[in-house]
């Protein structure tokens, strides 16, 4: 994700660094902490305003925008990256502390604590370090036991550490004294610049005056957590009613330095959310949703994002019930702002124009199993509603079909069928909600009652056909 710091050419960010807790723009003051130089490399014979390298880095570190595998180092608190590769040697270090952006040669460089520093030999140390397992390396640079120009009896320790994983930059500082005896000393600066010398990101506000630091780490991170997740604004009708769209950006990184990661899962009020996997999420309650990012090797949680109570919307169809061949019917649904309407049912024929929440049909002939159905869609997300419909007895003759009784209803699956029509079993149906014909055994008891008992017995709805030769009568019943 690129910030707006990419865009201008100076950041002054802090105000005052003996704060706690506090942030100062893209330098953020973390818990102090000092990497071990137990396992590092000691380079020998450093001297006054000696740069060192170029050395490798161990990996790929992405800074401003631009990718460097090697650095040089500078006894003076300084790293410098330079382009092309190989690295080209870099002008000769200046002693005194330098305003980010400087004029000097151009170069990428970190000002970890630039100052003028002098090494004491054997006293004084420059240790380097990459350790750790891809992606998550880290190079660790510490400037130990050095004193100021003039102030042989105030040692300084500091470092740096460069994150592969994020691209981030710690500054920590065991401790930083002040010298009177030469004005350069007074001095310091924490900060860098990009390649071009046209970005910096640095401390001014101990430029004129002297600088006193101890046990103390800073944070410069270009890419932030909390701003992985993007939540849209959009009312979308889904299964349960009006979500919130959330999406994460899963490329980690900056400019051409970016990092693919994989969506492990999606979670609200810290209980995953299953199988959500993906880098859309569709918040249906109000919660705490946060993402869970994997590489393969680490995992990564963003900044909690809120959901207050989206609006839910009940949708429901309108309409008859009951219906016949030939005869026309107006159904209904829930009109609502930017959603469109795609209506659907088997065997009817469509009255209306589509896209609206209002439709005529009909039916010219009957059909098993009839129902409405409606599209609601605002174009990114949408849900199917449904209503069940069953016809009424097409009449052959003036004689109507007597009503049919099934009792008991709800039953366990043994009923009995009664109605003043001759009744015989070869003409009965029982059709589950799929339209599945289901088996039955059945005791006739006279020429108007049938008792039956079904083979297959799942809870549910179940509608029982007739065959009368005055045509067929469908009617539902319950097994509970």
């Amino acid at each position: 994700m690129v910030r707006s710091f990419w865009f201008v050419t100076f950041l002054f960010l802090f105000s005052n660094v003996s704060g706690q807790g506090h942030d100062y723009g893209l330098f953020r003051q973390v818990p102090f902490q000092y990497d071990s130089i137990q396992n590092a490399r000691r380079l020998y014979l450093i001297g006054d305003d000696n740069t060192f390298g170029p050395f490798p880095i161990g990996f790929t570190f992405c800074f401003f925008r631009a990718s460097y595998d090697s650095f040089y180092v500078s006894t003076n608190g300084e790293v410098t990256f330079v382009k092309p590769t190989p690295a080209q040697a870099p002008a000769p270090p200046i002693y005194s502390r330098r305003i980010l952006p400087d004029t000097i040669a151009r170069r990428a460089v970190i000002y970890f604590l630039k100052s003028d520093f002098y090494p004491v030999f054997p006293i004084s140390k420059l240790y380097l370090e990459t350790k750790g397992l891809a992606p998550n390396r880290k190079l660790i640079i510490t400037v130990d036991s050095v004193v100021q120009f003039l102030c042989e009896d105030r040692y300084n320790f500091f470092q740096v550490v460069l994150e592969e994983n994020d691209g981030s930059v710690r500054f920590n500082i065991l401790k930083k004294d002040t010298c009177s005896s030469w004005i350069h000393a007074h001095h310091a600066t924490i900060g860098m610049q990009d390649y071009s010398r046209t970005i910096a990101a640095v401390d001014t506000h101990y430029m004129d005056k002297p600088l006193k630091l101890d046990s103390i780490s800073f944070l410069f991170s270009r890419d932030s957590l909390p701003d992985l997740i993007n939540p849209l604004a959009d009312s979308l009708v889904c299964s349960t009613g009006d979500s919130i769209r959330l999406s994460v950006n899963t490329m980690v990184g900056g400019g051409s330095c970016l990092w693919q990661w994989q969506v492990l899962n999606w979670r609200i009020n810290g209980i995953v959310i299953p199988f959500s996997n993906d880098s859309v999420l569709f918040a249906r309650s109000a919660g705490e949703y946060d993402v869970l990012l994997g590489n393969g090797n680490s995992t990564i949680a963003s900044k909690p994002v809120n959901i207050y109570n989206p609006e839910y919307m009940n949708f429901t169809l309108v309409g008859p019930d009951q219906i016949g061949p030939t005869l026309s019917y107006t159904y209904t649904t829930n009109p609502g702002n930017g959603l469109s309407y795609h209506w659907i049912c088997e065997g009817c024929s469509l009255l209306s124009a589509q896209g609206f929440p209002m439709m005529s049909v009909v039916w010219p002939n009957y059909v098993l199993n009839p129902e409405i159905q409606v599209l609601v869609s605002d174009g990114t997300c949408y849900e199917i509603f449904r209503k069940q419909l069953w016809f009424f007895p097409l009449s052959t003759s003036k004689e109507q079909i007597s009503e049919i009784k099934i009792y008991p209803n709800p039953n366990t699956g043994d009923f009995t069928i009664e109605t003043l029509s001759q009744l015989k079993a070869e003409k009965l149906k029982i059709i589950d909600p799929t339209g599945r014909v289901i088996p039955f055994d059945f005791i006739q008891i006279n020429q108007n009652e049938v008792q039956l008992s079904l083979r297959r017995r799942v809870k549910g709805l179940y509608f029982l056909e007739l065959n009368f030769t005055e045509g067929i009568r469908k009617t539902r019943f319950i097994v509970h």
